[in-house]
């Protein structure tokens, strides 16, 4: 059995999440794709606008009737800075038989040397990355040619999110509903009737 595992803010979850995850599920044929809300990420020195609660809410709403993708809370749980190398151990005692494959978007590959642990990451799971189109995939030279010949084994080509989460949280806040396709009805029901983003 393959299970994606897909980490992030989700603040909020939109429909640039929602087709990443699809087409990780469908063109790997993974049993079902986890998305983990991360609760502060290392990286984000704010870390999320909307609440643990609201943020979980949002993806629930999200992924109601999608049989493949599913919320995993094992960040939110924990609380404090969150450790990809954490959450995967934690997943493959969950799951033994499974083959974990994390998914990330090009753009983090730049950055991936610096994360916690970041070797054992590569050597113990398999990744999927989602290349932007036009844009070439960069791996530090701090990896091993191994290394790299490894987080080129499952990639998607000229992926574009055309969603901007920071224009959605402004739309949000004025009460403007945005288009379906940029983000689920319920999602933009939920956060707006909440005043989820009205800071």
């Amino acid at each position: 059995m393959k299970l994606g595992v897909f980490g992030g803010s989700f603040d909020p979850i939109h429909a640039g999440h929602l087709e990443l995850a699809k087409i990780a599920q469908k063109q790997f044929e993974l049993a079902e794709v986890m998305l983990v809300p991360t609760a502060v990420s290392p990286f984000k020195k704010n870390g999320a606008v909307a609440s643990n609660e609201a943020r979980l809410a949002m993806l629930q709403l999200a992924i109601g009737g999608e049989d493949k993708l599913s919320i995993c809370t094992y960040d939110m749980d924990r609380g404090g800075r969150s450790y990809t190398i954490e959450l995967m151990r934690h997943l493959r005692e969950e799951h033994p038989d499974a083959e974990l494959f994390f998914i990330i978007g090009g753009d983090s590959l730049s950055t991936l040397h610096h994360w916690y642990c970041s070797h054992e990451l590569v050597e113990e799971f398999s990744f999927i990355i989602f290349a932007r189109a036009g844009e070439s995939l960069l791996f530090s030279d701090e990896f091993s040619p191994q290394e790299k010949e490894k987080l080129q084994r499952f990639v998607v080509p000229s992926f574009n999110m055309p969603v901007s989460s920071t224009e959605l949280r402004q739309a949000l806040a004025e009460g403007i509903m945005p288009q379906e396709e940029l983000l689920p009805k319920a999602v933009a029901e939920y956060a707006i009737a909440n005043k989820i983003y009205n800071h």
